[in-house]
C-alpha cells in the first residue's frame, strides 16, 4: 500500500481526530446537517473489498454512522496478462455502493482505490496498466473520482492507517495504545509504539551500533501527543507469497516427496501467484521441521543480532510490546478454525503441530471451510505465521503475557487501513474546499 511513504500525512489526520469530543470517530468541519458518503476500495492481492462509509456532518463534526463491506475475488493482480479487463471486475462493488448512496449524492461522493502488495509485485508497467483500467471504470460510475485517487498505497501507510483505525475504535489514550499486526496475501505489516524507554529513544534516532540500520519510524500526533510509531511492511511475507516461495524451494531442493510443511500424504499443491500447473507433492507433516526450513529460507538474519532484535535482513526493530490486535489472515488461520482470541505463540504452535500431524483426509474432514484456502493449507500457514511472529516481529515464543487479540471488527467496523485512509482523504478534500 509505485511505493511511497507518506510520512507526514497521518500527523494531519490524527491531529484533526484528536480535536473531536463526541464518542467515536470525528473530524471537525464547518458544514453541518449533511450526510456524507465515502467509498474506499481496498485492492488486495487475493481480492478487492469495497468499504462504503456513511458519515453525518453535525455540530461542526463528521461522525461515522456505519459501514457496508463487500469483498470480491480475484484481486486486480490476477489480470496482469489482461490488464484492460481489470476495471470491469470492480463493477459489482460499484453497483453495491450505488444501491446504498442516494442518486442525488453520487456525484459528490468520492471513490478511492488503493492497491497493495499484489499489484506492487506485478511490476510498475503492468501495475499502471491495471490502474488505468480501474480509473476508466470508476470514472464511468457516476461517483466523484480523480486520477490520483487510484494508486498503490505505500506499505508503511497500510500499517499506520490500520494502527490509527484500531486505536481510535478502541478509544485508546496516547499512553495505552496497542500494536497492530496485519497479514495479507502478498505482504505483512506491523505497527506499535515501543514501550521501553530505551526502545522509544532509539526508534528513528541515531545511536544504533555500527552497521545497524535505524528502525523505521513515523511521528504521529495521537490524542495531543507526538508518538514515534515503529512501523514496517514486509513485502513478500504475506501468507500466499510465502507459500509460493517455500513450495518452489521444496521443489527445487528435491523435497517434493517429503515436504514437512504439508499434511501427510500425496496431494496437488496450487502455487499462489503462479499460472503453472499444481505441483505433485507428498506431505511429511512435521511442524518443527517446516518452521526450521521457513526460518532458514525466509528468516535470514532475523531474530537476536548485534543490533538487539532484528527483523528480516538484519534490520533493527524495537522489542515487542505486550498487546496487539491482529487482523486479516491472522483471523482466518486462527479464530476462524476454532482457536480462541487472544492467542499466544504457545497455543499457535500447539495448533500447528496438531494439524501437521493429520493426513490429507483427516485435515480436510476436520477443517472443511477454511477461508481463502483449504484444510491442507493449514500446516504451512500456521508454521509460517508462528515463524513470522517470532522471528519477523520479535514476539517471544513462550511469553504468554503477550496478548494477541485476533478480530475482524471493532464496534461493527471492518478492521484494516481503509477507515484511517478515508478520514485522511476526506480531511484533505475538505481543506481543499475551504471547509476545514
Amino acid at each position: 500500500m509505485t511505493r511511497g511513504v507518506m510520512a507526514r500525512r497521518p500527523v494531519l489526520f490524527v491531529a484533526l481526530l484528536a480535536a473531536a469530543t463526541l464518542a467515536g470517530l470525528g473530524l471537525f468541519f464547518q458544514t453541518t446537517g449533511q450526510v456524507q458518503f465515502g467509498l474506499m476500495i481496498d485492492a488486495g492481492s487475493t481480492g478487492s473489498r469495497m468499504h462504503t462509509f456513511k458519515f453525518l456532518r453535525r455540530n461542526g463534526k463528521m461522525e461515522l454512522l456505519n459501514e457496508d463491506f463487500l469483498p470480491i475475488k480475484p484481486g486486480l493482480s490476477s489480470y496482469k496478462d489482461e490488464p484492460e479487463k481489470a476495471g470491469a471486475s470492480l463493477r459489482p462493488l460499484l453497483e453495491r455502493s450505488k444501491n446504498l448512496v442516494p442518486p442525488h449524492l453520487r456525484a459528490s461522493t468520492p471513490v478511492y482505490l488503493r492497491a497493495t502488495a499484489g499489484l506492487r509485485m506485478t511490476g510498475e508497467e503492468t501495475a499502471e496498466k491495471i490502474l488505468a483500467s480501474a480509473r476508466r471504470e470508476l470514472k464511468s460510475s457516476g461517483f466523484m473520482v480523480r486520477d490520483k485517487w487510484v494508486s498503490i498505497l505505500g506499505g508503511n501507510d497500510e500499517g499506520i492507517y490500520s494502527w490509527i483505525t484500531v486505536n481510535y475504535l478502541l478509544s485508546k489514550q496516547a499512553t495505552s495504545t496497542v500494536g497492530t499486526l496485519e497479514m495479507g496475501g502478498g505482504s505483512a505489516q506491523i505497527a506499535f509504539v515501543p514501550s521501553a524507554l530505551s526502545d522509544a529513544a532509539s526508534v528513528g534516532k541515531s545511536g544504533s551500533p555500527a552497521g545497524c540500520e535505524e528502525p523505521p519510524a513515523e511521528v504521529v500526533e495521537f490524542m495531543g501527543e507526538n508518538l514515534r510509531l515503529y512501523t514496517t511492511s514486509h513485502l513478500g511475507y504475506g501468507i500466499k507469497k510465502a507459500k509460493a516461495t517455500m513450495m518452489e524451494h521444496f521443489k527445487d531442493a528435491g523435497l517434493a516427496d517429503a515436504n514437512p510443511c504439508l499434511s501427510r500424504g500425496p496431494q496437488k499443491v496450487t502455487v499462489p501467484f503462479s499460472s503453472g500447473e499444481p505441483l505433485a507433492m507428498t506431505g511429511a507433516g512435521d511442524f518443527t521441521a517446516c518452521e526450521l526450513e521457513i526460518d532458514r529460507i525466509m528468516g535470514k538474519d532475523a531474530g537476536v543480532c548485534k543490533c538487539g532484535v532484528c527483523t528480516y535482513g538484519a534490520k533493527g526493530q524495537p522489542h515487542a510490546i505486550k498487546e496487539y490486535v491482529a487482523i486479516a489472515f491472522y483471523v482466518e488461520r486462527t479464530v476462524d478454525i476454532g482457536m480462541k482470541s487472544p492467542i499466544s505463540l504457545r497455543e499457535l504452535r500447539a495448533k500447528g503441530k496438531e494439524v501437521c500431524a493429520m493426513d490429507v483426509d483427516e485435515v480436510a474432514q476436520k477443517y472443511p471451510n477454511v477461508p481463502n484456502g483449504a484444510g491442507t493449507d493449514l500446516c504451512f500457514d500456521l508454521s509460517f505465521i508462528h515463524s513470522h511472529l517470532h522471528l519477523g516481529n520479535g514476539i517471544p515464543q513462550d511469553d504468554d503475557s503477550v496478548l494477541i487479540h485476533v478480530v475482524n471488527k471493532i464496534n461493527g467496523v471492518e478492521l484494516g487501513w481503509s477507515l484511517g485512509a478515508m478520514f485522511h482523504e476526506l480531511s484533505l478534500l475538505d481543506r481543499e474546499r475551504g471547509k476545514a
